[in-house]
């Protein structure tokens, strides 16, 4: 069975490296570093990064020690401002089967998209990274699943950046 709402792997993947990087506010993670404990592509990694970057929810370090940290406090960063820095801005006016200019009065499906559409927004905008990051459930993007609990102090360097909360 497959679902209505889909995410792109660009955005599960920019949903899960924020997550990783506000499980530890404190340290500074390598695209490396991160790609390696999700299992994904640090090339498609560094690219994800590069638009977190610009929307200004993370920041790099530079040096021996650099890397990735939250540019800013993890309850002040929204699933929405993620989702909108890697895909655009959330768009209410598409429709569901793909179509350019249907109306929704003149839709089979009625006003159910627009609904459905409005309450995806709504739990993106009022979720924060800090909620989703204190969950204690797996990580889902790598088949080999990484638990919230796995030690993952061999992936990150000790930099203080001090941003708590």
């Amino acid at each position: 069975m497959t679902n209505a709402f889909k995410l792109t792997e660009r955005c599960s993947l920019a949903l899960q490296s924020m997550s990783f990087l506000a499980k530890e506010v404190e340290a500074v993670h390598t695209a490396h570093e991160v790609a390696t404990q999700l299992g994904v592509s640090a090339n498609h990694l560094s690219k994800v990064f590069h638009r977190l970057s610009r929307a200004n929810l993370i920041s790099s370090v530079r040096g021996s020690n650099g890397g990735n940290h939250l540019a800013r406090v993890r309850s002040d960063i929204t699933l929405l401002q993620i989702y909108e820095a890697v895909e655009g801005e959330f768009s209410f006016g598409k429709c569901f089967a793909g179509k350019n200019g249907c109306e929704s009065d003149g839709c089979l499906l009625g006003k159910l998209i627009e609904r459905a559409n409005l309450a995806i927004y709504n739990e993106l905008s009022q979720t924060t990274l800090k909620q989703v990051s204190s969950r204690k459930e797996k990580y889902c993007i790598r088949d080999k699943p990484l638990f919230a609990d796995e030690d993952p102090a061999a992936f990150h360097h000790s930099t203080n950046t001090g941003r708590e909360g």
